[in-house]
């Protein structure tokens, strides 16, 4: 419920973005805390993720201008 108040306050893109970095945080902390070995298939999806979120807030700073 107050997840969806945030939302609702909240009506920039760069923070929708945000979600984004969830899985980016999870792989890190796997392989820091838990020992995970990181394969080549997770690094080509966090390179995704990351170029995305790049594509994603030079977007939304180009349609504040």
């Amino acid at each position: 419920m107050m997840f969806n108040q945030l939302i609702k306050q909240s009506r920039d893109t760069s923070d929708s973005l945000t979600n984004y970095f969830v899985p980016v945080i999870v792989v890190v902390l796997g392989t820091i805390l838990l020992g995970d070995e990181i394969y080549i298939n997770t690094w080509i999806a966090l390179l995704i993720i990351l170029v995305s979120l790049l594509m994603g807030s030079f977007a939304s700073k180009s349609k504040e201008l």
